[in-house]
C-alpha cells in the first residue's frame, strides 16, 4: 500500500499581521485526532477569535476528535471496495445488503462485516457493542454500536446510524 509522510503538518507557527501582533496558539495537545471536512467550509485559522475574524485570517474548517472518527466511519460505510485507487480494499459497501431480502440473516451478516472491517481500517476505535435491526418497510438497517477510543478520554460513545440502498447516514 502506497504511503505519504508529509513533514510540515506537525505544527506551523501563527503569524503575525498589522492588526493583530500577537496570535492566539493552538496547541497540538489539545485535541486527539483531526481531519478536514469534505464539503468544505470556512473556518478560522488557528483558532484565531471572533474579534480578529476581519483580519482575512480563514482557513479550511476542520474536524476533530469525535467527528473525525465518525467521519472516517462514515467513509469507510460509505465507500465501495475497489472505488479508492491507493487502496483498493478500502470500502465496506453495505449499501449492497439492501437489495437483499430484509432479515435477521442479512442482520447477522451486516453486524460480521463491520466487526471484522472496520478494526482493519480504523485502528483508533474498538467496537464494544453492535446491534443491526432490519427495518422491512423502508428496506433499510439500523445499525447502533458503542465505541471506545483508547486515545481519547471519554467513556464509551453509542452511535446510529441508516444504511439504505442509497447510502449510509448518521442519526443524531
Amino acid at each position: 500500500m502506497a504511503s505519504i509522510d508529509i513533514k510540515g503538518f506537525g505544527g506551523v507557527a501563527p503569524q503575525t499581521v498589522d492588526s493583530n501582533l500577537h496570535p492566539t496558539v493552538v496547541h497540538e495537545d489539545t485535541y486527539k485526532y483531526k481531519d478536514i471536512k469534505f464539503d468544505i467550509e470556512y473556518g478560522m485559522a488557528n483558532d484565531i477569535a471572533s474579534t480578529d475574524r476581519n483580519t482575512g485570517n480563514i482557513d479550511i474548517k476542520d474536524l476533530r476528535d469525535i467527528e473525525a472518527i465518525k467521519a472516517s466511519l462514515f467513509n469507510l460505510f460509505s465507500t465501495l471496495p475497489g472505488q479508492k485507487l491507493l487502496n483498493p480494499y478500502y470500502g465496506l459497501n453495505l449499501a449492497s445488503y439492501c437489495f437483499d431480502p430484509v432479515t435477521q440473516i442479512t442482520a447477522d451478516h451486516i453486524a460480521r462485516t463491520i466487526i471484522i472491517e472496520v478494526p482493519k481500517h480504523e485502528p483508533r476505535i474498538k467496537i464494544t457493542n453492535l446491534s443491526v435491526v432490519g427495518d422491512v418497510a423502508n428496506g433499510a438497517y439500523e445499525i447502533t454500536f458503542g465505541l471506545y477510543i483508547p486515545d481519547y478520554e471519554a467513556d464509551v460513545i453509542n452511535i446510529k446510524g441508516i444504511i439504505n440502498s442509497d447510502r449510509f447516514k448518521f442519526i443524531s
